[in-house]
């Protein structure tokens, strides 16, 4: 068939379905595919073509509705249903059907077609590597950020390369459809889609390691923790018993000023009530681990320490302290973290990965000196006042 409207009996089926536009354009693309011997999922199709047809041309001009379907059928069926059937087992392990599946599936159908219509060659590879998914990433311990980009990790294991290329990885990298009971983040489905062994699991499991991912754009780690405005009052309230004013809004406890803004304020403001700024650093400590912190008795020391000898850097090494504990009881001990980079013009395809015992040596306060591949960020104003990720680095270009 060259043309949808080719259709010997288009016109019979026209007055069969009384002139509705849309029935006889149903009852035509299921014939067409019917005749093209694979009608698997015959539903779907038929109700892509609609969709696809209904978004490029009016419901008046059926010629033309039906010509712009046309691109939808001759995309190779059989190799979209053997896609399609792939996806199912990469993102619904031990099969059945999941909710949320196929919107997605209709959005990376949409994508692919895209890619297809405007690079076929790339396209061809690109399915070839959602089949085969033969792509390999540096997963060890420890390993720094910018030694290993996803995007450029798939570009050069499946020898594909160009703009279009570029726009597709990243799209189904920003891809966030839930599917079944387990949300998803940025970078997940490019990691199941073409990464060697990967599945969905509660994030992304490739081989026997689960991952949690997460970006550098204010992914929150955790569960939520409280009420902003209690968090808030408590820290104004024992500022005011050492009659002083904590204007909170002006201060941030993770951002690079932090110790030219909120330190100096702390230091002294402990040095005159040097109580009260221990109880300050314990209810923080309380708030976001939700547990005391007498138990722990590094943090104690640590504290104990700096009331002896206040200091920008020691109180440094407190919130050190206190978002590596954080980290860890966030983290499920049988889980590794991946944290992709992402920066205002979007992701960058850089990622780095440390395991939960590696915690100590990876993750360190944003607003200290440490040289660690992740810093996090402790939370001034977002509502679930988690900690976040603030940044990847590469200590190579950290070096003094």
């Amino acid at each position: 068939m060259n043309k949808f409207i080719d259709f010997s009996n288009f016109s019979k089926l026209y007055e069969e379905n009384e002139g509705d536009v849309e029935a006889t354009l149903r009852a035509a693309a299921e014939q067409y595919i019917r005749d093209k011997g694979n009608d698997k999922h015959l539903e779907d199709k038929v109700d892509l073509v609609i969709k696809s047809a209904s978004s490029v041309a009016h419901m008046e001009d059926p010629s033309t509705k039906i010509k712009k379907a046309l691109r939808e059928l001759n995309f190779d069926s059989k190799l979209m249903d053997e896609v399609r059937d792939a996806t199912v087992k990469y993102l619904v392990p031990g099969g059945g059907k999941a909710s949320g599946f196929d919107v997605f599936w209709s959005t990376l159908k949409d994508l692919l077609l895209k890619l297809a219509e405007s690079d076929n060659s790339s396209y061809q590879t690109i399915v070839s590597g959602i089949l085969n998914r033969s792509v390999e990433l540096d997963l060890s311990e420890g390993i720094e950020a910018g030694k290993m980009d996803i995007f450029e990790a798939i570009r050069s294991q499946l020898k594909v390369s160009g703009s279009r290329v570029d726009n597709f990885l990243k799209d189904v990298y920003n891809l966030n459809v839930k599917i079944g009971n387990n949300p998803s983040g940025k970078g997940e489905y490019l990691l199941i889609l073409f990464v060697k062994d990967s599945v969905k699991s509660s994030d992304v499991k490739i081989g026997d390691t689960e991952y949690e991912i997460k970006t550098t754009n204010n992914a929150a780690i955790g569960e939520s923790l409280g009420s902003k405005l209690t968090y808030i009052s408590e820290l104004r309230d024992i500022f005011e018993r050492g009659n002083t004013t904590l204007d909170y809004e002006k201060f941030t406890f993770g951002k690079v000023d932090f110790s030219k803004k909120w330190a100096p304020i702390f230091v002294a403001f402990t040095v005159s009530n040097p109580e009260l700024g221990l109880e300050f650093l314990k209810y923080q400590y309380k708030f976001f681990m939700q547990e005391k912190p007498e138990d722990d008795l590094t943090f104690m020391e640590l504290i104990s320490n700096f009331k002896d000898s206040e200091g920008v850097e020691k109180l440094a090494e407190i919130y050190d302290h206190l978002v590596r504990v954080y980290v860890k009881k966030a983290l499920p001990s049988h889980k590794s973290m991946l944290i992709f980079e992402e920066k205002k013009s979007g992701p960058s395809g850089k990622f780095t990965v440390f395991e939960h015992d590696a915690i100590d040596d990876a993750v360190s306060f944003s607003g200290s000196n440490t040289k660690s591949v992740v810093k996090i960020v402790l939370p001034k104003s977002s509502a679930t006042m988690r900690p976040e990720i603030g940044s990847i680095n590469n200590l190579e270009e950290t070096e003094e």
